[in-house]
């Protein structure tokens, strides 16, 4: 058997304004592997679970999401990985945290499963400020045999001078030339993937001490609409039919504001892919919103863009001392209209069960400034938006852990505190919101995703901040397609139902 010299080894990304932790596809990985077929160089693709199941890793009656995402080449693995001249690894992040599907890598891990391989290795840091790199992992014995480290977009690496270690800054001309090459990644998977898909990079409100994205000094620039319809239908056209527009801090303020370049974007995306599943977008400032395109921008997503939408909200805090300590640009009063905006036109229920487009919360809870009082003021916005019927569709409340070189968090690392917050703001408002959204009785549909624990099945939907749903006492199988009847809300982001329709 004959092995390519190049592999592309997944360890799954996570970033403020990216996502590539299963079952999305990053955007890294999309435009490393478009990056090689533009040099016509064939590759193989592994996950780190290829890797931890020809490792010994088993499979148990339970999921094991640990070796869940297996690719074709699994049975290979080993032989793939000992036969590379190159392996490039794409990694992002560097802390065990179990998502619902997959569990990425460990740095030792990483090395223990690499120490034996004689190929070159290039790791890409997808969350690199700057030339920075994490501590953790300078130390490492992973740094001892990685032999170069690239920071920023995988494509440029690739097709520039690789010289260089930092690559923070997108050529958004070069990507346009290679998003017409095929995505060979997708032939060599066993399931779907949800696909990222870059509109652009650079926060329009670069001043969050608390965020990477301030950190890296990227103005605000974004792709064309007609190299992102581009990059969708070559996709599309490899199978793929889910589909999130991320990657950047706010997707309401795509090319600055345009509201035709927006509208040339998602008509464009609907007429090449007239089959599309799913269309999603990602995060969105809820101060733009509030300004005089906010209101065309919501009426378009909810129109092109599919049911279940979200556009998560990076609020943080309601409490003004702590967003000003934290630099975060908005008072407190726009979030309520914000909410409002969106909710005139997204909580229609779609087709599938779920409303077109609603609003997502995200708190976090360290950061400086932070008082009893803040926890008080973040209760009372809450409540406030639940007694005006106004409907979101997620909240996280999240302990602060800052990025390489941005603030420390509040020094009270009071883990009791934070979990009493956490229990109350999911009490008062999280589950009463989350049975108004999803009430009992109404049928919600195409779940993908499954999840098997001791006979019973957690189903999942291929979307933007999915609400998980529990069927008792029925093992499915993975990436079938199942209709679901809501029987009751159990906890914060999962529902009990019954399956109505299998296909």
């Amino acid at each position: 058997m004959i092995f390519n010299k190049t592999v592309i080894l997944d360890c799954y990304t996570d970033e403020p304004s990216g996502y590539g932790a299963r079952p999305y596809l990053g955007t890294h990985q999309i435009h490393l592997a478009q990056a090689l077929s533009y040099k016509n160089e064939s590759f193989s693709y592994l996950t780190i679970d290829d890797l931890r199941f020809a490792n010994g890793e088993k499979e148990t009656e339970n999921t094991n999401i640990r070796i869940l995402n297996k690719t074709k080449n699994v049975a290979n693995a080993t032989d793939i990985i000992n036969n590379a001249e190159t392996i490039y690894i794409v990694m992002g992040c560097f802390v065990e945290y179990k998502y619902f599907s997959c569990v990425p890598p460990t740095i030792n891990e990483v090395y223990e499963l690499l120490k034996n391989s004689p190929a070159q290795k290039i790791l890409f840091y997808v969350l690199g400020v700057d030339n920075n790199i994490c501590d953790e992992y300078k130390t490492s014995n992973l740094a001892q045999i990685v032999d170069k480290v690239c920071i920023g977009n995988t494509y440029r690496f690739v097709l520039e001078d690789s010289s260089s270690d930092n690559f923070l800054i997108p050529n958004y001309d070069l990507l346009q030339k290679i998003s017409d090459q095929p995505v060979d990644i997708i032939e060599q998977l066993n399931y779907p993937i949800l696909a990222e898909i870059e509109t652009g990079t650079g926060c329009n409100t670069p001043t969050c001490s608390y965020c990477i994205e301030a950190k890296r000094h990227i103005r605000p620039t974004y792709r064309e609409p007609q190299a992102i319809v581009n990059q969708i239908k070559t996709l599309y056209n490899c199978g793929v039919r889910h589909f999130r527009l991320g990657r950047q801090p706010n997707f309401f303020h795509y090319q600055y504001n345009s509201i035709e370049k927006l509208q040339e974007l998602l008509a464009g995306i609907r007429e090449q892919c007239p089959d599309i599943e799913t269309l999603h977008i990602d995060n969105v400032n809820m101060n733009s919103v509030v300004e005089p395109h906010g209101k065309d921008f919501v009426k378009l997503v909810v129109k092109y863009c599919t049911d279940g939408n979200v556009a998560p909200f990076g609020i943080e805090s309601f409490d003004d001392d702590v967003r000003k300590s934290t630099r975060i640009y908005g008072k407190s009063d726009k979030i309520i209209k914000a909410i409002e905006i969106i909710n005139e036109y997204g909580t229609e229920v779609g087709k599938n069960g779920f409303p077109k487009f609603l609003p997502g919360i995200n708190l976090m809870h360290g950061l400086p400034g932070q008082t009893e009082k803040t926890h008080h003021i973040n209760m009372a916005f809450l409540e406030d938006i639940y007694n005006k019927n106004l409907q979101t569709h997620r909240l996280f409340y999240r302990y602060m852990t800052p990025a390489e070189g941005t603030i420390t968090i509040n020094n009270d690392r009071d883990l009791q505190y934070y979990n009493r917050c956490k229990r109350e703001i999911m009490q008062g408002f999280v589950m009463p919101m989350q049975k108004r959204v999803y009430p009992s009785g109404r049928v919600l549909k195409s779940f993908r995703e499954v999840i098997v624990e001791n006979g019973t099945s957690i189903l999942r939907t291929l979307g933007t901040c999915s609400i998980k749903i529990m069927i008792e006492n029925q093992k499915l199988e993975p990436y079938g397609t199942y209709d679901v009847q809501i029987e009751d809300s159990l906890e914060p982001k999962l529902l009990k139902g019954l399956i109505v329709k299998e296909k």
